[in-house]
């Protein structure tokens, strides 16, 4: 999709979702506080990578310094660019692939913080084949279908890249859009052949024996390797760098708090991801990478080049805040 496509793409699901986020403030400080307090509206999907975002709102961390951060799940990442281009929401967790072909169709974007990079957990994301599908190897998925969150973005392109390293033409598989929450009834009705996944919904759908795991489609991205980060546009973020910055610290002790807090922090994963505690307490939790560097951003626009995602030179620095 070229950026004109993209760009019309994006406007249209500021329509069709209405661009109307419903945030529901959940007060952690007495009325008369909370008025003095900047409020960050802050869009997200609920899997385990925001996990350090869930500590810092749960424990206070966010209103000792200043800010009154209310949080919205949205099913996609779509979703997460119609609320920031629209000003509904002011930061939004985003993968590269989504970002970036937003920036080269003209939107310009920010961003603000990493959330997870490479390597990542050996458990709790991948590529699953459905129970009975008979598929063990990337050649048995020619002819198959697989599920993504969201087509023309991370795992679409991390599965495409996976399947050309092992040999199979990806051209030759059928890529269906599939929501994390709905990709273990769609494997159980039999509507795609495999599931690109994440905790807590991998482990789930392995857990109900609906799917199974059959292959590492990540053992060859560079350690370092940005998964997913904190996204602004470029207007709020040059207006708010302070705001930014106390941000940043609150998530940096949420960081913390996980690493000597584990059974608080795992109440907090499953309150804000909707998971059963009890599967909760065994969610691989990576480990959460604040600082981006530009190096990062240039290994995802030379992959997206070659998948034809991007089409013109862009500079990794343009989406720094400290480039601005």
């Amino acid at each position: 999709m070229r950026g004109g496509h993209l760009l019309g793409a994006l406007r249209a699901a500021g329509l069709a979702v209405g661009v109307a986020l419903a945030f529901c403030a959940q007060p952690a400080v007495p009325p008369a506080s909370a008025a003095a307090l900047k409020t960050i509206k802050v869009v997200y999907i609920p899997i385990g990578d925001s996990l350090p975002l869930y500590v810092a709102k749960d424990r206070g961390f966010f209103e000792q310094r200043g800010l009154d951060v209310e949080l919205k799940a949205v099913p996609n990442a779509g979703a997460i660019i119609t609320g920031l281009v629209s000003g509904s929401a002011d930061i939004g967790t985003s993968v590269a692939p989504t970002a970036l072909q937003a920036e080269e169709a003209g939107l310009k974007f920010t961003i603000v913080a990493g959330a997870v990079a490479f390597p990542e957990p050996k458990l709790g994301v991948g590529i699953l084949a459905r129970t009975g599908s008979g598929i063990h190897a990337p050649q048995d998925l020619v002819g198959k279908s697989i599920g993504v969150a969201t087509l023309r973005s991370y795992h679409w392109v991390m599965v495409r890249r996976w399947l050309e390293e092992s040999g199979v033409d990806p051209n030759k598989v059928k890529y269906v859009e599939v929501p994390f929450p709905e990709q273990g009834d769609a494997l159980k009705a039999g509507r795609i052949d495999a599931a690109v996944s994440v905790d807590p919904f991998y482990r789930r759908i392995i857990d109900r024996k609906i799917g199974y795991s059959f292959a590492d489609m990540m053992k060859t991205v560079p350690d370092g390797t940005l998964i997913d980060f904190y996204l602004s546009t470029q207007k709020w973020a040059e207006a708010n760098r302070d705001a930014i910055a106390k941000f940043i610290d609150a998530m940096a002790e949420g960081r913390a708090y996980i690493r000597a807090h584990d059974k608080e922090a795992r109440a907090s994963l499953a309150k804000w991801t909707k998971l059963p505690p009890g599967i909760a307490d065994h969610v691989t939790i990576p480990e959460f990478k604040l600082p981006v560097n530009a190096g990062q951003i240039a290994w995802w626009i030379d992959l997206l080049q070659r998948e034809g995602l991007l089409h013109g030179k862009m500079d990794p620095n343009s989406m720094l805040l400290a480039a601005h």
